[in-house]
């Protein structure tokens, strides 16, 4: 999961350095996506941490999607 580059931005006592590095895994990622014709997909929003709290938590363990 790659997080958000805002605090790296937005934090002024932080080096300029790391800005512009990335992890060679994450370049040939997606290098290979590009030659395989591939996707990525990254899923957001504001986490919903009570979304199953009134439900059997047995049930929920054994759920599938």
């Amino acid at each position: 999961m790659r997080r958000s580059p805002r605090p790296q931005v937005t934090d002024r006592a932080r080096p300029e350095e790391p800005l512009d590095w990335s992890p060679p895994w994450g370049l040939t990622l997606i290098e290979e996506v590009a030659v395989t014709n591939g996707a990525m997909i990254s899923i957001t929003g504001d986490p919903e941490p009570e979304l199953l709290s009134d439900l059997d938590p047995a049930r929920i363990a054994k759920a599938r999607p």
